[in-house]
């Protein structure tokens, strides 16, 4: 009898499981069908409409490649480039430094690191007020580097290729191909004498500059050496350190450091021809964006400073063309993937671990409302929001890894890495956040099958009866948003009053780029008690105060483009993963926008860096995804000169 009535109630659950699924099968068909639906999943159609007509017969002649005057110019700046002292320096220097033998460096480490221990004998001699003792400890470290070393005759080259850590590092994570370390022979050449030199001039100059800044020049030296080579790697140093920049000082400029250097080593590729440019409408549309942002910067009311925000904008928004454009395979987008993921995870760690055990900020959080909270979070950004847009843009990859996993222990590793992530962004108390993350992660679930909303459906009374063992802390939090009786929110409505008499005047032209030029002219407009606001707390609002009603249309019409053409490859794409990835991108895009509507979430660099990195990401993995044969084209190994720039549009 029992087991009858368990057949019977397991049937009828499953009859209401089908229909539940024919049902919203019906729905998402309905909807795609749509006028809407159509919109968003028929990029192709408008793409290729817009590039008929006069730009297709521009850029497409039917002259000879050999017999155009551009390719002819072209191939000569190609040959111009590589010619130069400075690219034959570039390539002398790489070339030595894989020849030279480990003993020659074991000879350099052991007498710059006797230099420096020497140096703080006779500072502390003469100078004992000058004294450091990181020269001591500095100068140990080397000696004792340098021991190994003496026993091994090989080359650089050879040592690195066959060391698991550092192939590992260099072949796996920078992508690095193994065929450049294989083309150098096996016996390293001998240098003493210069490795002796080098230590006596380096030596000399630990009077004047610390050993360990004289080591940190070096190593820039050989990670610009890197990155002119392969500027591929520039872009996975760049994203991997810019979360984490805010444990030192100036972090925007270092971020600007490795963005300039790796956009000149791009830059330097596509005019030999060593690299390709292709570019679509969507980002025709984002570089109007970049130079709407640059002549936000001219014509402003925020004088010099205004102008240098422009250029730092600019500058890191390169960031998209250079993502799309030198990220060609899926083995690339794996380990940028990896190393965003990686980079959160600890930014998230010692979030946690601020909570459980460090100083908590107060200063964002009004405490006659919610003074058991203790504090909000931050970890390596400047306050609790920037953290928290942080999370968002990165917690959909970190879902896209756990739900493609296949692996037992590898999706056990991403659910702690999801966990402690979602734990970091409850510990930021922020609300904005939250809600972003809850519509990023509905989109997913949603996009991801239709079988999502009918599990959805049916799970919902289940989970309404969880709501009582959600911590009342959190649920009090959320519910207060909208809430007058909170200061925040009541300062952004205040604020944005004034926001909108400030945008009576300036709808159309807008008043310019940077916090300089927002101060400047808001305090004309502000209320009382409000005049010291930095920006506008809504990203629309701010970009509209910047660059006008003109300016938001084109943001809006860039993101647009962006999403249509994501949303067609997601819909029509072959391969489950590079699917999912464009899903991935759309979810983590579309939380920070959410969090826009509260907080103008491009104010820090680092989070507006990371914003279109991400859409550049995107685009790289659906071009992988058209055309992964022509993704191949100009091979990052064994490069070969092509002559030309190699420009294409679709």
């Amino acid at each position: 009898m029992n087991s009858a009535n368990r057949n019977s109630s397991s049937g009828e659950k499953s009859a209401i499981l089908r229909a539940l699924h024919r049902l919203t099968a019906w729905l998402y068909a309905w909807i795609l069908s749509s006028a809407i639906g159509r919109y968003f999943t028929d990029y192709k159609r408008t793409g290729t409409r817009l590039s008929g007509g006069w730009l297709k017969g521009m850029l497409r002649s039917k002259r000879k490649r050999s017999d155009r005057v551009t390719f002819r110019i072209r191939q000569k700046i190609s040959a111009t480039i590589e010619n130069s002292w400075f690219c034959r320096l570039i390539t002398a220097m790489q070339r030595a430094l894989l020849r030279c033998s480990l003993n020659s460096y074991g000879i350099f480490l052991l007498f710059f690191g006797c230099y420096s221990i020497v140096t703080y004998y006779v500072t502390a001699g003469f100078m004992p007020e000058q004294s450091d003792f990181g020269y001591v400890i500095t100068g140990g470290f080397l000696i004792l580097g340098s021991l190994p070393l003496f026993a091994s005759g090989r080359s650089l080259a050879y040592s690195l290729r066959t060391s698991r850590i550092f192939h590992g590092l260099l072949i796996h994570v920078f992508g690095i191909g193994e065929e450049r370390f294989r083309s150098y022979e096996d016996k390293g050449r001998e240098h003493y004498l210069e490795a002796l030199f080098a230590a006596v001039v380096l030596g000399t100059l630990t009077f004047r500059y610390p050993p360990y800044l004289l080591l940190a020049v070096a190593a820039g030296v050989i990670l610009f050496l890197m990155i002119m080579r392969t500027p591929e790697v520039g872009l996975l140093i760049s994203v991997g350190i810019c979360p984490l920049l805010g444990l030192g000082n100036h972090p925007t400029v270092v971020l600007l450091l490795f963005t300039a250097v790796t956009l000149f080593s791009f830059v330097v590729k596509l005019l030999c021809g060593k690299r390709v440019l292709r570019v679509s409408w969507p980002d025709a549309a984002i570089l109007l964006l970049m130079l709407t942002y640059l002549f936000g910067g001219i014509v402003t009311r925020g004088g010099r400073a205004s102008l240098h925000s422009a250029l730092t904008y600019t500058l890191l928004m390169t960031v998209y063309f250079m993502v799309s454009n030198l990220v060609r395979t899926q083995e690339a987008i794996q380990r940028m993937v990896d190393v965003l993921i990686a980079s959160c995870v600890l930014v998230a760690l010692g979030g946690v671990g601020q909570y459980l055990f460090g100083n908590l900020d107060v200063a964002y959080l009004d405490t006659s409302l919610f003074s058991d909270l203790g504090g909000r979070v931050y970890a390596t950004w400047e306050n609790p929001n920037m953290l928290a847009e942080h999370l968002v843009l990165i917690l959909p990859l970190i879902l896209g890894r756990l739900v493609n996993t296949k692996r037992l222990l590898r999706g056990f590793g991403y659910t702690i890495c999801f966990g402690l992530v979602a734990a970091c962004l409850i510990f930021t108390w922020s609300r904005g956040a939250w809600l972003g993350a809850i519509v990023s992660m509905a989109v997913f679930f949603l996009c991801l099958s239709h079988r999502s909303l009918s599990w959805g459906l049916l799970a919902a009374i289940p989970a309404a009866t969880l709501i009582p063992f959600i911590p009342e802390r959190i649920i009090r939090r959320f519910v207060s948003i909208g809430s007058l009786s909170d200061s925040s929110v009541l300062y952004r409505l205040n604020l944005w009053r004034g926001v909108k008499n400030m945008l009576s005047d300036h709808w159309m032209s807008g008043i310019g780029v940077g916090e300089s030029a927002f101060c400047t002219v808001y305090s004309r407009y502000a209320l009382p008690g409000i005049e010291s606001a930095m920006h506008s707390h809504s990203l629309y609002l701010q970009l509209v105060c910047c660059f006008g009603l003109i300016g938001g249309i084109i943001f809006i019409t860039a993101l647009l483009l962006w999403l249509r053409r994501a949303l067609e490859y997601y819909r029509y794409g072959e391969w489950r993963e590079p699917r999912l990835m464009v899903l991935c991108g759309i979810a983590g895009a579309l939380a920070l926008l959410v969090m826009g509507l509260f907080d103008d979430v491009f104010y820090n660099y680092r989070i507006f860096f990371l914003f279109w990195m991400l859409l550049g990401i995107v685009t790289a993995q659906l071009r992988i995804g058209e055309d992964r044969s022509e993704r191949a084209y100009n091979p990052v190994g064994d490069e070969k000169t092509q002559g030309e720039v190699t420009f294409r549009f679709h």
